[in-house]
Order: C-alpha cells, then sequence, then structure tokens
C-alpha cells in the first residue's frame, strides 16, 4: 500500500521540487494550496493527487479539512514570511498555530511529521561560526522569531510521542526561485552589486539535497526530535561564486572595480540600524559577513550526496539565462 502523504506549500518553490520528486516514487499524495490559486502554478501537479485549498493562516478551516483526512507523513513547508503588511498575528497564525494543528494530527495518528524550519533562528548571521544545535538563537525579525517558537512547540510535543524530525535550510537554490540566488545571479550580469575586500564565506542549499533529506525521512526510522541544517557541504567564499557566475554569464571573472573596503559595508550596517530598517542592514551583513552552519549530522545520518555550490548553481544560472531571454521577447 502506497504512503500518503501531505505537503503544505506545495506550489512554492520547495515545496513544488518536493511534490515532482514524491510523484515519482508513486505516493500518494494530498497537497495545501492556498485558496485562490492560479491554475496556472498547479500545473505539472500529479494528476491524482487531491488539492485542498486552504489558508494556513485560517486554523478553524485547516481544521476542518484535517478532520477525518489521516496520512502516514506530513511534510509541513508552507509558511509566510515578509509580505507587506504582515504583522505578528499573521505570522503566529499561518506559522506557529498551523504547525500546531498539523503536529496535533500526525501525534494522533502516528503519523511523521518533517517541519521546515530555517537556520534564519540563527539570525542572518549567526553568532557563530558554524552555526549548530548549540548555537544561540536571535529573532532578529518576526519570521525567525517564528520559526524559533515553532520548533520550540514541537520540541514540546516530540515528549508526548511525536515523530518529527525538523530541517533548517540554508538560502536554497535551484532553478524556479526568484529569491537571493536569482537576485545575486541579476545584480552580477548587470553590474549592480559591490563586494568586500574581504570576501565572506557564505552558505547555500541546492533545492535537490532537501528533496534528498526528505525522502531520505521519509523512509528511516528518524530518531523523534531529530534536527538538520541542511545546506551543500562546504561554504563558498562570495568571490569565488562571483567569478564563476560572471565567468558562466560573460566568460570573464567578477569585474574588481566593483570591489570596495570592507568598513563601507560596516557602514551600511550601522546605518541602517540606526534607521532601523533590518531588510538593508540584513542586506548589508548577507554580502559583508560570513555565515555558514555545521552539516556534518545531516550528511551522515541522512547519506546525503555531497553538493558543493560551485559547480551546483550552473543550473539556476542556465535558467536565469532562458528567464532573460524570454523577457526579452
Amino acid at each position: 500500500m502506497n504512503k500518503r502523504i501531505l505537503i503544505t506549500g506545495a506550489t512554492g518553490f520547495i515545496g513544488r521540487h518536493i511534490t515532482r520528486q514524491l510523484n515519482i516514487r508513486k505516493y500518494d499524495l494530498s497537497l495545501l494550496v492556498r485558496p485562490g490559486t492560479n491554475k496556472k502554478r498547479l500545473a505539472g501537479f500529479p494528476e491524482k493527487a487531491e488539492i485542498i485549498p486552504v489558508d494556513l493562516g485560517n486554523i478553524k478551516n485547516l481544521k476542518q479539512v484535517l478532520k477525518g483526512r489521516n496520512f502516514d507523513v506530513i511534510v509541513h513547508v508552507g509558511a509566510i514570511r515578509n509580505r507587506p503588511k504582515t504583522n505578528l498575528e499573521d505570522y503566529q497564525k499561518a506559522n506557529i498555530f498551523s504547525t500546531e494543528q498539523l503536529a496535533l494530527k500526525a501525534m494522533d495518528t502516528g503519523a511523521k511529521f518533517i517541519f521546515f524550519s530555517s537556520v534564519g533562528i540563527f539570525g542572518a548571521v549567526p553568532k557563530e561560526l558554524p552555526a549548530t544545535e548549540e548555537t544561540e538563537l536571535n529573532a532578529d525579525n518576526l519570521y525567525h522569531w517564528s520559526k524559533i517558537e515553532a520548533e520550540k512547540l514541537i520540541d514540546r510535543y516530540v515528549l508526548y510521542g511525536l515523530k518529527a524530525s525538523v530541517i533548517r535550510p540554508a538560502i536554497t537554490y535551484g532553478p524556479g526561485d526568484f529569491g537571493f540566488p536569482y537576485s545575486l545571479i541579476k545584480m552580477i550580469d548587470k553590474k549592480r552589486i559591490l563586494l568586500p575586500v574581504n570576501s565572506p564565506l557564505i552558505h547555500l542549499a541546492n533545492v535537490e539535497t532537501l528533496v534528498m533529506a526528505v525522502k531520505k525521512i521519509i523512509e528511516i526510522d528518524d530518531k523523534p526530535g531529530s534536527i538538520y541544517n541542511i545546506a551543500d557541504c562546504n561554504p563558498v567564499n562570495l568571490m569565488k561564486l562571483a567569478d564563476f557566475v560572471n565567468k558562466e554569464l560573460k566568460n570573464k571573472p567578477f569585474p574588481r572595480a566593483l570591489v570596495i573596503p570592507d568598513f563601507l559595508f560596516k557602514l551600511g550596517v550601522k546605518f541602517f540600524h540606526f534607521l532601523r530598517n533590518p531588510v538593508w542592514e540584513n542586506r548589508f551583513k548577507l554580502f559583508s559577513q560570513s555565515w555558514y552552519y555545521e552539516v556534518d549530522t545531516a550528511y551522515q545520518n541522512l547519506n546525503l550526496k555531497h553538493t558543493e555550490t560551485i559547480p551546483g548553481i550552473r543550473s539556476t544560472i542556465e535558467w536565469y539565462k532562458k528567464i532573460k531571454e524570454i523577457r526579452k521577447t
């Protein structure tokens, strides 16, 4: 009998990749999507998959759709992050209270619960490197705070029998995502980025590694409460990454004219901190300070395929090129 798997956030970047790979394994899939989701975003989903429209922030409706349905595995990827006008209550409902309902459902039915948190729980830049399970948590924005609170909730329910595993992905790259890696490639292509002289080490995650981790946790008898930082095997020097991207795009290294003294980035961090603008403050930090994580536990326990950002990000660069050509026409 096929395993019955519920996936939240199925139309998002990570959720879509997980859905496609699990469909290859011929599991019986149920997919939670936002009400009113454009049909184009459902294109390519398994024909036999059960599509369940529900807003994670509507706890009453979430309880209703979960009632009477049983699953062998619940993969909780869905969350809100940094939407315009998103307030504390929105984060509580969509990222914490919904997690509690899904965890309770898993505990009541004996299902595995795979929760997607974030390495952002250590803050934009961790207070120690590499960040480990023991590293101090830093709720430097509401999204990171909500993930910290959700992890605390799961930790409590594990004591009462919840079979939960927590995945903390680093900033993820792969074809289909318009987030930080895509923006980085675009800025390098258009020469709209400045880099510091002392280039930091940054730690990205190939989306295929995340998918592999989910598949392994589904298959193995994982220890309840296991936590995995998921990223590529090693961090990458930002300047080396910029050189690689520029060579793939223009067949030459990143222009050294766009490399500026480190102190200007430090001034930028202080300036936006003074203005209480955490978005730009974190952007300056991400380009000037190192951030990387302990990932050996995940690679060893889940037997993950070793992946390096160079050349792993090449598929994202090729996808960027295609998007660029499409937008020209």
